[in-house]
């Protein structure tokens, strides 16, 4: 339902209370961008007051604006309507001067709000602005027309998360795998997961379904070189190669990650993963092979996923992999680790590792392929 096709006579009932939270956001916020909606807050209601508009600018104002638009708007100002009072109710100058709003409930400058008043009114204001909240409630639907051109919808997922298939074709096992195998996850593992390595076509089948334009997935380390270093595995090449290739021909953009917390164990037990600067050269030698193999089909490329959050969870607190931490600063009863140094050694050897392998596409690729690179 547009808003310009509401009920009238309910409108004016609000027009009020909506004339009075536009002039309390102009004091309270008078510049913030976020609230351009005043100029419409304000015609909205002469037009129905009026019963008639100004012409075509008001017109166009009122087309330009959704119901869900309102309905933040409004929602914010009564939030700001509430600090107000709450501010008025515990300040012994009384902020020093007297809103409009607040005088039409006949509140004198020299008698505090009490927190209950406060409370009793909060409520009152709630009761009186739900009807037009309802009114305006995300009534429109939404679709591709309402976005940017080059706004790109899509979806991501991990490969511990989908892939399943944890010890076929050659794949070997990665630090989530040994979380996870220790009962570190409530007893659940990625062995089968989502069991994307063997259903890949039906999920892109229900990607195409929900209309997606891109996909975001991360690359098992462990199962495209299962030693970490070395030889690649031509299943799981194979593997990759049909899976970007199944999403190409949907007309679904491919994104991938290369690595979303799943070192492979072999190199975490070898010297120590991420807290090793050992893992610089082996995590580029991994990322030129990725390079090499689907750069002519893949454009963007993110080195890590959300590193802060892997480096807090595996390194200071120890409740994800590889579960290294010590107190008092663990949450977790970590075999090992130092929470007071370790997150800062792993985020470290990320930033060198990302630079490194950014380094290696712009000298070495990015003379074949336009390629994004980023974290």
């Amino acid at each position: 339902m547009a808003l310009t096709q509401v009920n009238p006579s309910l409108i004016q009932l609000h027009v009020p209370f909506v004339l009075k939270t536009c002039k309390l956001q102009q004091l309270v916020l008078p510049t913030t961008p976020y609230f351009r909606w005043l100029n419409f807050c304000s015609v909205f209601a002469r037009v129905f007051l009026e019963g008639k508009t100004k012409g075509a600018r008001d017109i166009n104002l009122l087309m330009k604006y959704d119901n869900c638009s309102l309905l933040l708007g409004s929602l914010n100002v009564i939030i700001y309507w509430m600090m107000i009072l709450f501010l008025n109710s515990i300040l012994d100058d009384d902020l020093g001067f007297q809103f409009s709003v607040v005088s039409s409930f006949n509140w004198k400058q020299d008698n505090m709000v009490s927190l209950s008043s406060f409370l009793v009114v909060s409520l009152l204001i709630i009761y009186l602005a739900a009807p037009g909240a309802v009114l305006v409630f995300c009534a429109e639907d939404f679709s591709r027309h309402d976005f940017p051109p080059d706004f790109v919808f899509g979806s991501g997922t991990s490969a511990y998360q989908v892939e399943g298939a944890a010890f076929e074709d050659g794949r070997t096992p990665s630090i989530w795998d040994t979380y996870a195998h220790d009962g570190n996850a409530h007893g659940d593992t990625g062995d089968i997961a989502c069991d994307g390595y063997h259903k890949y076509k039906e999920d892109i089948n229900l990607m195409v379904e929900t209309g997606l334009e891109a996909y975001r997935f991360s690359i098992s380390w462990s199962r495209l070189i299962p030693n970490g270093r070395g030889p690649v595995n031509p299943k799981g090449l194979e593997y990759y190669n049909n899976f970007i290739n199944e999403l190409i021909r949907h007309g679904i953009q491919p994104h991938v990650t290369l690595v979303h917390s799943d070192l492979p164990q072999a190199l975490e037990d070898e010297y120590g993963g991420w807290i090793s600067r050992k893992i610089v050269k082996d995590f580029t030698a991994y990322a030129d092979v990725c390079f090499r193999q689907f750069g002519d089909r893949i454009s963007y490329w993110s080195t890590f996923n959300e590193a802060n959050i892997f480096v807090l969870g595996g390194y200071d607190v120890g409740f994800t992999p590889p579960k290294r931490c010590s107190p008092p600063f663990g949450m977790t009863n970590c075999s090992k680790g130092n929470s007071s140094t370790e997150p800062y050694i792993a985020a470290h050897n990320i930033l060198l590792a990302h630079a490194s392998a950014a380094s290696l596409y712009k000298n070495k690729y990015q003379v074949l392929h336009e390629i994004f690179v980023g974290t």
